[in-house]
């Protein structure tokens, strides 16, 4: 298969699933687009050398990228009156001016033909229809939908899904909640399939260590330092867990607006001492603090916008390595920890709760079956290999109806 694969950013650490993607794709013999809005770092062309391609359609100045719109529009105006008046028409239902954009991403494109477009926001998705539109694809127009973009973006957007929800062909929520999500909002239910994002399993082997008698009994929490992750609960509930115990440490590994706020939190707690602060980390100092980690805790909630996470790859990468998880009952997170199963689940926001659950993993036996069951299900239903496999599968059955 030729595919389209539509993001915001490459590389971006915060988005590797859309790598894990690609890689997935490639290795099934794919061939695979990545077309992106910009990148962070330097701008690379080739990926993998064996079918894989990197373009970008804006460039690193805005002034440069308006210069270069205003060029291509009569060009696309003349080869492709159609796809000109559909994207000024939707514009005026959608309001999403992003989409203007789109006639530079198809000049990027405009002598590829691709068996399907997969939008890796909702948003790209309006993109995507104008690039259909353009000719480019005869396949279906997929747009997943992540966290934000059914949420806080959604918020703020209101009418940005208006034409999106009659003319996209399939919808890809990654867990449960978000699909209910899209049928509340009047996407159609027949065209919505849950679709997880991937993690890269040989990145993160299985450990049999045990960490959770260890003399320092480190809780690893990961995120982007904004409100929808709680890191606030997982400092509080550490305060109480050092009064118990004073080998208890927390790292936190993550950047964000929060960043400050956080450490006046440590030491207002009175556990300055006990958090670590890394900023962000690649993937190698990632896995390294996973493999050293007794606890992984996710306390993701839901932010006063309205911003919320779907079911973070973070999450999914520690159960894999074999680190147990304490986490809220988050709807994505509720898809995938069965509790006392595979992790242990918490209501939101209790603090007590988590306390609770992370000193009943002193308990081997229950430690140990967490730990192998949360690997299987990781290989079973969230590998890249699988993903990809069912992405292709889903594709050929749109273009066999």
């Amino acid at each position: 298969m030729n595919i389209l694969v539509v993001t915001n950013t490459w590389p971006s650490l915060s988005e590797v699933f859309v790598k894990n993607l690609v890689d997935g794709l490639l290795e099934r013999n794919s061939s695979v687009t990545v077309l992106c809005k910009k990148s962070k770092g330097s701008r690379t062309t080739g990926y993998h050398g064996h079918g894989g391609s990197i373009l970008y359609f804006t460039a690193k100045k805005t002034i440069v990228t308006m210069i270069h719109l205003l060029l291509v529009l009569p060009v696309f105006f003349f080869l492709k009156p159609s796809a000109f008046f559909s994207l000024w028409g939707n514009l005026a239902i959608h309001h999403d001016f992003s989409t203007l954009l789109a006639p530079l991403a198809w000049f990027q494109v405009r002598n590829e033909r691709f068996d399907a477009i997969h939008c890796q926001f909702g948003y790209l998705g309006n993109i995507g229809l104008i690039l259909k539109k353009a000719g480019i694809t005869t396949g279906p127009v997929i747009s997943s939908f992540r966290g934000s973009d059914i949420s806080s973006y959604y918020k703020r957007k209101p009418t940005v899904y208006r034409v999106l929800k009659r003319k996209g062909d399939l919808f890809f929520p990654v867990c449960a909640e978000f699909r209910d999500r899209l049928v509340r909002l009047g996407f159609p239910e027949k065209s919505i399939r849950i679709y997880h994002s991937a993690i890269e399993l040989k990145d993160f082997p299985f450990r049999s260590t045990n960490l959770i008698h260890d003399s320092e009994l480190r809780i690893v929490c990961a995120g982007r330092l904004v409100e929808k992750k709680g890191f606030s609960y997982a400092i509080e509930a550490l305060r109480h867990l050092v009064q118990k115990d004073p080998g208890y440490r927390m790292v936190i590994a993550g950047d964000g607006p929060l960043a400050e706020e956080l450490r006046k939190t440590a030491v207002c707690e009175g556990v300055a001492d006990h958090v670590q602060f890394t900023g962000w980390v690649d993937q190698e100092t990632l896995r390294s603090l996973l493999e050293h980690a007794a606890v992984f805790l996710a306390t993701n909630i839901e932010s006063k916008s309205g911003d919320t996470d779907g079911i973070p790859n973070i999450v999914k990468e520690a159960m894999a390595t074999g680190v147990p998880v304490v986490a809220f009952d988050h709807p994505g997170l509720q898809e995938l920890i069965v509790h006392r199963t595979s992790g242990l689940l918490v209501p939101s926001r209790d603090v007590p709760g988590i306390i609770s659950a992370i000193e009943e993993l002193r308990n081997e036996t229950l430690r140990k079956k967490i730990c192998k069951n949360a690997r299987q299900t990781i290989e079973k239903e969230y590998s890249k290999e699988a993903q990809a496999r069912y992405l292709e599968q889903l594709i050929q059955e749109y273009s066999e109806k």
